[in-house]
């Protein structure tokens, strides 16, 4: 569809964003609006996994800020919208992966909105600039980012001179992902964009998220919200595919009985032992150091007993408790 300034292609999985506003591709406060409605609604369609932005023409990707809106009377401190300035350097819980496609120059904001992007392809006449200290004053997203993807004496560089980093510098400094020549640019960033759109979706989203919360922890910190991550999504993943599998015979209820929570939830599945630990025994192992899982098992019995908790299959209590060994409770020995 058309939706000037905007021109948004849907292509299956894929949504393509082109900014066009000639003669530079500037965004003033409206543009922004729009550009962060189409993101949010890139974000909130579970049939679109992968996005493409990129600017109209060959010579400008994005000026940044409109310098025409603001002589005009556009304030710097405008509303821009749900995601922020471009739509996207500030959209809440984006975590499928955005590919921009810089066809030319991305200068002072609109290089701040290629470094919101996953994934960066350039064209090998693209060039980046922040010329804000030129007119004093601060880019301030840039400021906040470029030290973060780049070595920081050369961000610092960008940043205190407003100088041109051609497309190959680049690239060599780990700024963007891929040069191609301009004539074959969508091509190519459409050939990642299918690459991506194949990809396993929950995981993509868990990278963005860890990424994300990852900035302001400790390295140590971070790392120890990884793993409980990883353990917790993992014992989800392994109690979704048994119930998947097993259907009716899976069913969750309160745990009644004397001298339990009742707000604990169990899952009583119906289904044999070495099946349900031969999936997820490794994982429950792993759980126990971390976050802990408790594991009720007696005898492996295949029919489900739907008027109560059976003492015959395995129990799996939920939310997580306190950590415990789980490795006595390896298939054929009994409790």
């Amino acid at each position: 569809m058309a939706e000037a300034p905007l021109h948004v292609t849907r292509n299956g999985a894929v949504i393509e964003v082109v900014l066009d506003r000639p003669k530079a591709n500037a965004i003033d406060a409206a543009t922004s609006r729009l550009m962060g409605r189409v993101f949010a609604e890139f974000r909130d369609d579970p049939d679109l996994r992968v996005a493409i932005v990129t600017g109209g023409g060959e010579k400008f990707f994005s000026a940044g800020w409109d310098l025409n809106a603001a002589a005009s009377g556009e304030p710097p401190n405008a509303d821009y919208g749900v995601g922020g300035f471009g739509g996207l350097q500030a959209l809440p819980n984006l975590n499928k992966p955005v590919i921009a496609a810089i066809n030319g120059m991305a200068v002072g904001g609109g290089f701040e909105l290629a470094l919101s992007a996953d994934l960066i392809v350039a064209a090998d006449h693209a060039r980046f600039s922040l010329p804000e200290i030129r007119s004093g004053t601060l880019a301030d997203a840039a400021t906040i980012k470029l030290p973060r993807r780049i070595p920081y004496h050369v961000a610092m560089d960008l940043l205190f001179t407003g100088r041109w980093m051609a497309a190959d510098e680049a690239l060599r400094w780990g700024l963007i992902t891929e040069v191609v020549a301009g004539a074959s640019l969508m091509k190519r960033v459409r050939e990642h964009a299918e690459t991506l759109a194949k990809g396993p979706p929950l995981v993509f989203a868990a990278i963005k998220e860890v990424a994300r919360e990852s900035e302001k922890l400790s390295f140590h910190d971070a790392l120890s919200h990884v793993m409980q991550r990883e353990a917790r999504a993992g014992l989800e993943g392994a109690l979704s595919h048994a119930m998947a599998r097993i259907g009716p015979a899976a069913t969750m209820r309160r745990d009644t009985r004397a001298g339990r929570s009742s707000s604990r939830l169990r899952y009583d599945f119906g289904l044999p032992v070495p099946y349900f630990y031969g999936n997820c025994l490794q994982l429950f192992r792993l759980m126990s150091s971390k976050r802990g899982v408790h594991v009720a098992r007696k005898l492996p019995r295949i029919a489900p007993n739907p008027s109560g908790i059976s003492s015959a299959k395995p129990i799996v209590a939920w939310p997580f408790r306190g950590g415990r060994d789980l490795s006595r409770h390896d298939a054929g020995r009994q409790r």
